[in-house]
């Protein structure tokens, strides 16, 4: 077990000394918007990832599987949605881990690709999540439809269509990401924000919480302002903190798509003096995101059949952040390791590109 691991049942700020940054150790210091939870079956949940990707042939075991016990998605999962029914855990864990493995591919391919090649790929990601009994003619598209195939049987076709969406949003971010990186052109604030939701995945995370506490949000109430607000509020937290504890890895990797120096680019400052801007930026949101999560506890009690389903939503940003904090602040995945790990996986996206 990773040593990083004991401490995610007692604090959020506790790294790994192994792979500490200047920028890990600043998101270390952010405080949690809610405690920090450990779901019970997270152990179990981590393997049934690590089996998910060499059952598929994502990943060789003998290259990666030291690097994956490290990185530990069960964790992941098990922070970040505590409350989980216990059958759901091990499916968030698989997707989770094999979006982290496509995501890292993406982002390092798409950039290289011109704008023909780039929209095919973006039209084969898109129609990855293929109705309950098609099959797919590569190795991520059969992993992929396997594992959201999992998913949708468990869910109603409202969720799958929010889901759909949120996976759509998400191609799109990435498809706006790789146009940046490979013009070189450095983003303001307000545009990066505005995009960075898309193609973090914030809200693919979001429409998961109904699939793992096996409830859903009323359609009258989806687009809801005061929830609306609650979200983008919450959201903006899950982005700060993940572009601080990734900015030292990725400006390792020559990229600059992340808002440590995109703030500082736009203030003229050191990333140090950005940084700092970005930890009040931090507090200044969760302040925010507590009064707006406040907001729509004071709204649903007039509407209690929808209240436990827009409560958990409300606070799931809040449950993403805290349990991001805790799992990625010294992780192997935010370190110079996911690189050497990455060079042994096989190009699964190049591959749907060649079909």
């Amino acid at each position: 077990m990773p040593r990083w691991r004991d401490s995610l049942a007692t604090s959020a700020g506790t790294v790994h000394p192994g792979h500490v940054t200047s920028f890990s150790l600043r998101a270390a210091d952010l405080e949690p918007p809610v405690p920090l939870r450990l779901h019970p079956a997270a152990d179990q949940a981590d393997r049934a990832a690590r089996d998910f990707l060499y059952r598929h042939a994502i990943v060789d075991p003998e290259l990666g599987d030291d690097y994956l016990a490290e990185t530990d998605f069960g964790a992941m999962v098990g922070c970040m949605y505590p409350d989980a029914r216990p059958e759901m855990l091990p499916l968030l864990a698989q997707w989770m881990a094999l979006w982290s493995v496509a995501d890292d591919q993406l982002e390092a391919l798409a950039p290289q690709l011109s704008t023909p090649e780039l929209d095919a790929l973006c039209a084969r990601l898109t129609g990855l999540l293929t109705p309950p009994g098609t099959t797919e003619d590569s190795v991520l598209g059969t992993a992929v439809g396997h594992a959201w195939q999992a998913l949708a049987a468990r869910t109603s076709p409202e969720w799958q269509a929010r889901f759909r969406r949120a996976w759509h949003e998400y191609v799109d971010g990435c498809r706006w990401e790789a146009v940046q990186a490979r013009a070189g052109r450095t983003p303001t604030v307000a545009e990066y924000l505005d995009q960075r939701p898309r193609y973090l995945g914030a809200h693919i995370a979001i429409v998961l919480t109904e699939a793992a506490l096996d409830i859903e949000l009323p359609e009258p109430v989806v687009d809801d302002p005061l929830l609306r607000s609650a979200l983008d509020s919450g959201i903006e937290l899950i982005a700060i903190s993940n572009d601080l504890l990734s900015a030292e890895v990725e400006l390792g990797q020559g990229s600059t798509l992340n808002l440590v120096p995109i703030l500082a680019a736009q203030e003229s400052c050191s990333l140090g003096e950005a940084t700092e801007l970005l930890v009040a930026r931090y507090r200044r949101r969760l302040a925010d995101y507590r009064d707006a999560v406040s907001a729509v506890e004071a709204a649903v009690r007039v509407f209690p059949v929808w209240d436990a389903a827009v409560r958990a939503v409300a606070a799931a940003p809040g449950v993403w952040t805290s349990g991001q904090l805790a799992w990625s602040a010294g992780n192997a995945r935010y370190s110079e390791r996911r690189a050497d790990f990455n060079r042994g996986v096989p190009d699964h996206l190049r591959a749907l590109l060649d079909l």
